[in-house]
């Protein structure tokens, strides 16, 4: 009898928590910055919860905590703080943001990489996005250092990312 009760339980519990884990999938997504670690200079990702089930305020939301981000000895974030998002499209799971023009304010090739790796994994956190492009002032779509951000996948991303790794060494 008391087995039966325990194998009860444990199903109600398992429910539960998988049922936690997709409402709470839904809720938050994460924001990047570097973080420095001796040698090394790390992705660091930092929860951020939604007010909002619409994807395309996520963006909002997401983008307004990683400018916010003030540099210290041990974090930082690339993205150049007078940034603004001018407009932000979302269906079927291909995400279109187009930054104000003060994102190009910055210089080198690795910033760009790493900003742009910045904004990808930040994008990516949310689950229903299945490709990115990014666009200055709803046109340009090329950064300063010829970089072009269009339906870039999460295999992109990886490729994307240990390549820059690879480029560091």
């Amino acid at each position: 009898m008391i087995n039966k009760k325990c194998k009860g339980f444990f199903i109600v519990a398992l429910c539960l928590i998988i049922c936690n884990l997709n409402v709470y999938a839904s809720v938050c997504g994460y924001y990047y910055d570097y973080k420095i670690d001796g040698e090394e200079i790390l992705l660091q990702e930092n929860k951020c919860e939604f007010n909002s089930e619409d994807i395309e305020e996520k963006i909002y939301e997401l983008f307004a905590n990683l400018v916010s981000i003030n540099y210290n000895e041990n974090s930082y974030n690339l993205v150049n703080q007078d940034t603004q998002i001018k407009s932000v499209y979302f269906n079927e799971g291909q995400l279109e943001v187009s930054f104000s023009e003060e994102i190009l304010n910055y210089g080198g090739t690795m910033w760009e990489a790493d900003m742009i790796d910045q904004l990808l994994c930040t994008f990516f956190s949310i689950k229903d996005v299945e490709s990115i492009s990014f666009y200055i002032n709803r046109e340009t779509t090329l950064f300063v250092e010829g970089t072009e951000i269009i339906d870039f996948n999460r295999e992109k991303l990886e490729e994307r990312i240990k390549q820059n790794a690879e480029n560091r060494q």
